[in-house]
């Protein structure tokens, strides 16, 4: 039998360790009919992952010159921010720059459950402005340490809008 001190130690530390890493058990954004996820883009963890994951996708995909990052809306200035430091000098967002003559990178929907993520990017297959999109999911473990990390880049061969788009 567990010592009830043992346990509520246990439990104690772990509240205090998903508080402390900005744990965000159950996400989805855009939100889904009827579920019970968090759904604020502007949670550190939330942000976090979205920059780790546009990072991956520019990474695997390279875009030369400068490139326009669109977050899920809600997103605010200041997570904006800390996605674009995360990226680097190249990357554009709508309170830098407007410039339609870039190439964009969005970030379309975000699920994160428990400790993995799955964030569904579309990127431009060159560095031109208005090429056709690429979607490419990223798939991420997240150490109560260290923070998000990407264990996969996954890129689709179909329609931007087949993929992205519920079927009925």
């Amino acid at each position: 039998m567990i010592p009830w001190r043992f346990a509520a130690a246990s439990a104690v530390c772990f509240v205090a360790v998903c508080l402390g890493t900005g744990c965000a058990t159950y996400v989805n954004i855009p939100p889904q009919p009827g579920d019970v996820a968090r759904h604020d883009p502007n949670d550190l963890s939330i942000v976090q992952a979205m920059g780790e994951a546009l990072n991956a996708a520019v990474v695997d995909q390279p875009i030369q010159g400068r490139y326009a990052i669109v977050l899920p809306e809600g997103v605010s200035a200041d997570s904006y921010k800390v996605v674009a430091a995360r990226l680097g000098e190249a990357a554009a967002w709508p309170g830098d720059v407007e410039r339609p003559d870039i190439p964009v990178v969005e970030v379309k929907e975000v699920r994160i459950r428990g400790l993995s993520a799955q964030v569904d990017i579309v990127r431009p297959t060159n560095s031109t402005a208005g090429a056709p999109g690429q979607v490419a999911t990223v798939y991420l473990q997240q150490n109560p340490v260290t923070g998000w990390h990407v264990e996969q880049v996954r890129v689709w061969r179909a329609n931007v809008q087949d993929v992205l788009t519920p079927t009925p």
